[in-house]
């Protein structure tokens, strides 16, 4: 079957990780676990780093195991960043992205206004026809595999149809598992763990879709 829609990540994915977005994100998120359990910075960390591991995100973790009763106040602190002070537009991927002629969407882990101010400081809102966020998750984020199997029934597409372009290879797990084509975006290069494609950064990710989509793009260019 041909791709007719591509899930995209937003952090880390369509902007680089070492741009230092996503470690602001991170320094939020240990200050609120540091002041919400009353515990020091070292074990603040520590257990960010084990719930991300175990449950996809930090708040599952402190949902799970103390049944936090404030989530919307996480979520509202730790994306109270201005975005514009790390991303910056990126006129490769604006072009790119305009070229691919297939749904396009954000699946994050992040709130909508958040992914909202992201997309409209690069340049790219118009490009993506839903956002996905954690919240119409009900803050039950990636690797959730209902999320996936949720949006592939409301794209009425069968995985064999997508591809998820995701700079977390757990996050990915479920799109495999369900048929979608993975391409894992990793400035580090590190191992894949079972991805389609590896590559640094949304670029090339771009390029291998271009690729895939090869034959629908000449049809566009043919009849247009």
């Amino acid at each position: 079957m041909s791709i007719q829609a591509i899930l995209f990540d937003l952090d880390n994915t369509l902007y680089p990780a070492s741009c230092g977005l996503v470690p602001h994100v991170e320094q939020r998120i240990a200050r609120f676990v540091m002041e919400h359990m009353q515990v020091n910075e070292a074990t603040a960390l520590e257990m960010c780093q084990s719930y991300y591991v175990t449950y996809g995100t930090t708040l599952q973790g402190l949902q799970t195991h103390f049944g936090v009763a404030e989530p919307e106040a996480f979520v509202n602190y730790i994306h109270d960043i201005a975005v514009e002070e790390f991303i910056t537009p990126n006129p490769k991927l604006t072009e790119m992205l305009a070229e691919l002629p297939v749904r396009k969407i954000i699946f994050t882990n992040s709130v909508h206004d958040y992914a909202e101010r992201v997309l409209e400081h690069m340049g790219i809102r118009d490009q993506f026809e839903r956002i996905f966020d954690v919240r119409y998750f009900k803050l039950v984020g990636k690797p959730e595999p209902a999320n996936y199997t949720h949006i592939l029934d409301w794209l009425e597409l069968s995985g064999e149809e997508v591809m998820m372009i995701e700079d977390s290879a757990v996050n990915l797990l479920p799109a495999k598992a369900l048929g979608m084509t993975t391409i894992l975006v990793d400035e580090t290069l590190a191992n894949p763990a079972g991805a389609d494609y590896h590559v640094h950064n949304i670029i090339p990710a771009l390029e291998i879709a271009r690729q895939l989509l090869a034959p629908a793009m000449s049809s566009v260019v043919t009849t247009s």
